[in-house]
């Protein structure tokens, strides 16, 4: 693993310049490009087909992976976006109140496996923006007492409030 998070860096290819003495080369450095060498190919066979093309024309594994990473951070901010704005527009619609808030937990789940977490202070104002006009009323009494609502207990109390 220190060849690829960069932990065990390339030593550099000449030893220090000692007086008037011609450069040379680096053992250290020989034996690190073999191992790294060695370990492309395993490497580089874990990949899938969908991101092969990102280890070409990588000259060691650490460039292999940062070239990798960064492709699926991007990818992965992508989604993140795409999540939140899922959620910030989640309406309730004709929808039961169970069946609205568990579109709501869906997509929550989906934006934390994407790396972006919601905390219940901003998941209570999506959701109870979402709601059926006839609910506002109550959730705003819930929104002022000062505590976030988990979506366990918002569905009991607006599932109660639906079948009333």
């Amino acid at each position: 693993m220190g060849f690829i998070n960069g932990t065990n860096p390339c030593p550099p290819a000449f030893l220090p310049v000692v007086a008037d003495i011609k450069p040379q080369p680096n053992p250290a450095h020989a034996v690190w490009y073999r191992h790294d060498k060695a370990l492309m190919p395993v490497l580089i066979s874990s990949l899938s087909e969908e991101v092969m093309h990102l280890a070409i024309g990588r000259r060691t594994s650490r460039e292999v992976w940062l070239s990798i990473e960064q492709s699926l951070a991007s990818s992965s901010r992508a989604r993140s976006l795409n999540f939140l704005d899922q959620l910030q527009s989640l309406r309730q619609g004709d929808s039961s109140i169970a069946d609205y808030i568990g579109r709501a937990r869906v997509v929550t789940k989906d934006l934390a496996l994407a790396g972006r977490k919601v905390g219940l202070d901003e998941m209570n104002l999506y959701v109870f923006r979402g709601l059926q006009p006839e609910y506002q009323n109550l959730t705003t009494s819930r929104w002022v007492c000062g505590q976030p609502v988990t979506l366990t207990k918002l569905i009991e109390f607006l599932g109660d409030q639906e079948f009333i």
